[in-house]
């Protein structure tokens, strides 16, 4: 789970676009979705 908290805080600071990762990781959009809004 380190790794998503990584990706996420690279997000936020502009360093990479959620389709970077998710195509980087082969993630599921909705599980993304899923879960950069949890943060919030």
């Amino acid at each position: 789970m380190a790794r998503w908290q990584e990706l996420y805080e690279m997000v936020l600071a502009g360093d990479l676009s959620p389709a970077e990762i998710m195509d980087g990781l082969n993630v599921k959009p909705s599980r993304l979705r899923q879960m950069l809004a949890s943060k919030r």
